[in-house]
């Protein structure tokens, strides 16, 4: 399923695309925040390394909190953190990664 959802998302060519597929089947906010998450964690390998607040970290997936947050979940040697994807760097995106982020971004400020 989760290549199925992987090669669904590839095929998205524009942030309208990217949204409909996030929020396809879901009723109300709660299932389209836990489609995002679906979304971010099938396109994002564990282990990315990316910038948080100027540091270099490592991206270990995303977390859904409260139902409603969807959270890159970050570390650095023991220290980890939950942060808001949009203040996340990911340091070398693929296309599809950089028009996912923008959809992200998009959806999330309503």
């Amino acid at each position: 399923m989760v290549d199925d959802l992987e090669s669904e998302m590839l095929q998205c060519t524009s942030v309208a695309d990217c949204v409909a597929l996030a929020g396809c089947d879901a009723y109300g906010e709660y299932e389209e925040a836990a489609g995002w998450q679906a979304c971010l964690e099938t396109l994002f390998a564990k282990g990315t390394r990316v910038q948080v607040l100027g540091a270099t970290a490592t991206l270990d997936g995303f977390a859904l909190i409260n139902d409603l947050a969807v959270l890159a979940r970050c570390r650095r040697g023991t220290a980890t953190a939950n942060v808001a994807p949009e203040s996340v760097k990911f340091l070398t995106p693929t296309p599809a990664q950089r028009l996912w982020l923008k959809a992200w971004k998009q959806w999330s400020r309503g």
